[in-house]
């Protein structure tokens, strides 16, 4: 559908001698309409009417995505009476007239034209009235108004709002690090933003308020999934600064925490934590946060295994209480290191250190912490004991600290498992103090 402009096959308003009144119940809502009036407008009901004058107006307009508001106003304007177009009826009014083909081609100042006119003049220039008007078409008529591109040119209209003042999409998360960026204040990439929850009740340590701008108060946030997807996917292409995207993404995790639909699709849409020059989008520890609303919700696999990517990319930011919240089995945790060793191009070999540390640091509390057998503690030792492979200058004391504490708790091993737990050791990356304890 090509709005602004309507074609049609039939010609001129016609006039049907048939029977003058029809009672219609449709969706349970009874409707007195006369057949005639509505062909003289519908060059669908023409139609069909042509080929059986008696024709039951029921079952058509039962078999067709419409509502009974939109189809009582089609009756209002057949019958010559005022028809008020809203943001709230707008859309299935276009999306109905355009099924029932009332266009400037089979009868003059017909309906599809006004509402196409009025959804452009009135609607489409306001972001408030024109999300409005999206938030009331998740009814039957969805579909239709992606089948004849009406949603397309909605999402085109809010995409050039956001193209003019991306801030009417959201406020950037990190608002705190645009400032230092402004400033030429510098950030350490080792920073840790916060350590609190960020859904917590109250807590505006990282999000913006819900009233982004003053002159604004519509939301995308409040529109079903597949409707939001769309419209951030052609943000998106359409190059809407990364992070007013990551701010929207944001404010949609919050609305829709309970919906596993929508963490996959945020953790699809999600940009990387980190921009090229280090400046964090969003606190690191939201994807912690994502990874067990994903599982608890029971996400599919992918959506978890590409937020254990994503957590590895930037490894070096976590701590061990983050990793043992994450409560990771042992593919998990080798996805995570992997997302890391993969991913890892910085020259400085600060973040390797910075992981060996954690990996060695997490491996002592698993130890101390969980009830593990001997063959899973051996191999998140291992992983641990691989990490520590940095630099020759470097001891990995860590690892022994962990297999010792590991073996006091667990007295009823076996000899053999013993000593396979105690094959991870490297002694030449043990201190002198520790390799002399050792045995």
């Amino acid at each position: 559908m090509t709005l602004g402009r309507t074609k049609d096959s039939s010609s001129r308003c016609s006039k049907h001698a048939m029977p003058p009144n029809n009672r219609l119940l449709v969706c349970n809502t009874p409707f007195k309409l006369d057949k005639g009036l509505l062909a003289k407008k519908s060059a669908t009901i023409a139609s069909l009417l042509d080929n059986n004058p008696f024709e039951d107006l029921s079952v058509f307009f039962n078999e067709i995505p419409s509502e009974p508001e939109a189809l009582e106003l089609i009756a209002r304007f057949c019958h010559g009476l005022h028809v008020e177009m809203t943001s709230d009826n707008i859309i299935s009014l276009i999306c109905l007239s355009n099924h029932l083909k009332m266009t400037e081609t089979h009868c003059p100042n017909n309906l599809l034209n006004n509402a196409i006119l009025f959804l452009k003049q009135k609607i489409l220039p306001s972001w408030d009235q024109t999300i409005r008007s999206l938030r009331a078409s998740q009814g039957p008529t969805f579909q239709q108004a992606v089948e004849i591109g009406l949603l397309d040119f909605c999402i085109e209209a809010l995409t050039a709002h956001v193209l003019s003042d991306p801030n009417i999409l959201a406020q950037p998360i990190m608002s705190e690090y645009t400032n230092n960026i402004i400033n030429n204040r510098p950030i350490s990439s080792n920073s840790n933003v916060t350590r609190r929850k960020l859904f917590s009740e109250g807590d505006h340590s990282t999000a913006s308020s819900d009233s982004d701008t003053s002159t604004s108060t519509e939301d995308i946030t409040s529109l079903p999934v597949k409707m939001y997807k769309s419209i951030v996917e052609t943000m998106v292409q359409r190059q809407v600064p990364q992070e007013n995207i990551a701010g929207s993404l944001f404010r949609y995790l919050k609305k829709h925490a309970d919906d596993s639909e929508a963490i996959e699709l945020i953790e699809r849409l999600l940009p990387t934590c980190t921009i090229s020059n280090k400046y964090p989008l969003y606190p690191y520890t939201l994807l912690f946060e994502m990874h067990e609303l994903a599982t608890s919700l029971k996400a599919s696999s992918d959506c978890v295994a590409s937020l254990e990517i994503r957590i590895g990319k930037e490894l070096y930011r976590a701590t061990p209480e983050d990793l043992l919240a994450l409560d990771l089995d042992i593919e998990s945790l080798k996805r995570v290191l992997k997302g890391f060793y993969e991913n890892f191009t910085d020259p400085d070999s600060s973040s390797l250190v910075a992981v060996a540390d954690l990996m060695e640091e997490y491996l002592l509390e698993v130890a101390k912490k969980r009830n593990m057998d001997a063959k899973s503690f051996t191999e998140v030792a291992e992983m641990a004991s691989s990490t520590s492979n940095v630099g020759t200058y470097r001891y990995s004391d860590g690892i022994y600290r962990a297999v010792d504490a590991y073996l006091d708790k667990n007295t009823e091993l076996s000899e053999l498992e013993r000593e396979e737990v105690c094959r991870v050791l490297d002694f030449q990356k043990m201190s002198s103090q520790a390799s002399s304890t050792k045995g």
